[in-house]
């Protein structure tokens, strides 16, 4: 962010803190796309920048390849830190603050769910 100046478009998939220095780094009537609440609108009317929402479409069967790939060992996720449902703030917070990487992952398992922080 220090060397870039005036980008048109930024794709931001972390927000918080990150989003907004995301603005920081657009050009007056540049554009950013975020797939998490936005957070900036104040500093980014500033600027006449225009914030859109995107969302993907999860497709379960594809979803359940995935976790098959996990759970037979092929794919090994690096997770940083496991919390129990209940502390699902707490895992929010740590994700907030720019300690991981990736979204964290809700998986639902027949005697127990967990929130996953996926590095």
């Amino acid at each position: 962010e220090q060397k870039l100046k005036d980008v048109d478009l930024v794709f931001d998939p972390v927000g918080g803190d990150t989003q907004k220095r995301s603005i920081n780094v657009l050009k007056n009537g540049g554009t950013l796309v975020t797939i998490v609440q936005s957070v900036s609108g104040e500093e980014a009317k500033a600027k006449n920048i225009e914030i859109k929402g995107f969302m993907a479409l999860s497709i379960p069967e594809e979803l359940q390849q995935i976790a098959d790939l996990i759970d037979s060992g092929k794919v090994m996720p690096v997770i940083s830190e496991i919390f129990p449902l209940e502390n699902a703030a707490d895992a929010h917070r740590k994700m907030e603050q720019g300690h991981v990487r990736v979204e964290s992952n809700l998986r639902n398992y027949s005697k127990r769910s967990k929130l996953f922080i996926v590095k």
